[in-house]
């Protein structure tokens, strides 16, 4: 439902960036700052833990965001469309800053490739719900619906925080456990439910309203949002993939062997796509 007027024919990231409260920039600035005092806090302490933190610190950082994001869509659903701004107002600045923050310290250093488009790409379509005028912009008046798709989306940040815990269990313990098969079922779970509901939000969401996107000349926008979707639908394929590479026994019954980290699920993000970003010699 269109509930109100918005800048016709001016892109939704160009009002975002120009609006002169400046406030989204200010917010994600903020989360930034306190992104990475928190991650170097857990990089200068980790070294005295006897545990896997030390040898992967950016785990944390990713958890934290994983459960606040999935834990405030849920709530924010719950409540109505009366909180929906609280959204894009303060929940899209955390994640924007902690991708860009996930950028600099890990998919950069380690040239992650799959990571570092997954977090731009993310972080490109849901920036402009950081202010209400983009939000009506990106939505064609209809800023509502975009609020509700975009937390519909971070609901699949379930899995990352239900993949660290597996992925810390892996590290920690040396024989199987019922909570280690809860913990494997409900990731396992959690992927193949991304795909379908990725699928259902392109199909019967997004799909629907390519006209009238095109009509208003918003046809980039619309495709900006099918990627993202579509992406994202495809690397919850590749990763239920992974935990069923050696079949479903194997996702779930522990097993200790010294695994890849591809095969460890060492996601909240690590992918075998790299670029060698070393100079070359020249003969």
């Amino acid at each position: 439902m269109v509930d109100e007027e918005y800048e016709f024919g001016v892109s939704p990231w160009h009002v975002l960036f120009s609006d002169p409260s400046h406030q989204f920039e200010w917010r994600v600035a903020v989360y930034m700052l306190l992104f990475l005092v928190f991650h170097f806090v857990v990089i200068y302490i980790s070294p005295n833990w006897k545990n896997p933190i030390a040898e992967r610190p950016t785990v944390v950082a990713g958890q934290v965001h994983a459960i606040i994001t999935t834990l405030g869509a849920g709530v924010i659903l719950y409540a109505g469309v009366d909180y929906y701004p609280i959204w894009g107002e303060h929940l899209i600045p955390f994640s924007c800053a902690y991708f860009m923050c996930d950028i600099i310290w890990f998919a950069i250093p380690n040239s992650a490739v799959v990571i570092f488009i997954h977090h731009l790409l993310i972080s490109l379509c849901h920036c402009p719900l950081g202010v209400e005028k983009a939000a009506l912009s990106i939505g064609l008046g209809d800023k509502n619906f975009c609020y509700w798709l975009s937390m519909v989306g971070y609901l699949a940040e379930f899995t990352t925080a239900t993949t660290n815990v597996r992925w810390w269990i892996t590290k920690t313990r040396k024989e199987h456990s019922i909570f280690f098969f809860t913990i494997s079922a409900l990731t396992l779970a959690g992927w193949i439910a991304r795909i379908f509901m990725f699928a259902y939000l392109v199909i019967f969401e997004l799909y629907p309203r390519i006209p009238a996107y095109k009509e208003k000349g918003y046809l980039s926008t619309i495709s900006i949002a099918l990627a993202g979707h579509i992406g994202t639908m495809l690397l919850s394929v590749y990763w239920v993939r992974v935990m069923l590479r050696k079949g479903v026994k194997s996702a779930l019954v522990y097993r200790d062997l010294k695994r890849t980290e591809s095969e460890n699920m060492l996601f909240a993000a690590k992918s075998n796509l790299k670029i060698d970003l070393t100079p070359k010699k020249s003969n």
